[in-house]
Formats: C-alpha cells, sequence, structure tokens
C-alpha cells in the first residue's frame, strides 16, 4: 500500500514536470525518483490511464485549443 501512495506521489510531480516543462520523460522520470523509465512509464500508465507521452500531447491539444479561440 505505501509503494502505491508513493508512486501516486511521484506520478502526481511528474505530471506537473509534464506539463510545465519541455524536459525529457527519462529525465522527468529520474527528477521523480524512478530510474527505469519503463517502469515509470507502465506506473504512470496505470494510474493516469494513459502513457506519460500521451498526456504531454493532449495537454498540448488543450492550450492549442484554448488559444486558437
Amino acid at each position: 500500500m505505501k509503494e502505491n501512495y508513493f508512486n501516486r506521489l511521484k506520478v502526481n510531480r511528474a505530471c506537473q514536470l509534464l506539463w510545465t516543462t519541455d524536459l525529457k520523460v527519462d529525465q522527468i522520470c529520474t527528477m521523480v525518483g524512478i530510474d527505469d523509465s519503463y517502469y515509470f512509464s507502465r506506473v504512470f500508465t496505470k494510474i493516469v490511464g494513459v502513457s506519460p507521452k500521451k498526456y504531454r500531447q493532449t495537454i498540448a491539444e488543450k492550450n492549442s485549443d484554448s488559444t486558437s479561440e
């Protein structure tokens, strides 16, 4: 149970970094304390529902939609 809580904290921080920076996913996973980018991607996808790359693309699409209005 503790592992799940800490993973959620790490993924929450990763979401913030994906949203506010242009850092690569493997840089972000290291910053949040997960050294294996494949493991990070699996954990992120399990918690968020989409891959980190797709999450960033979705944010970019939403931002471009809101600026074009």
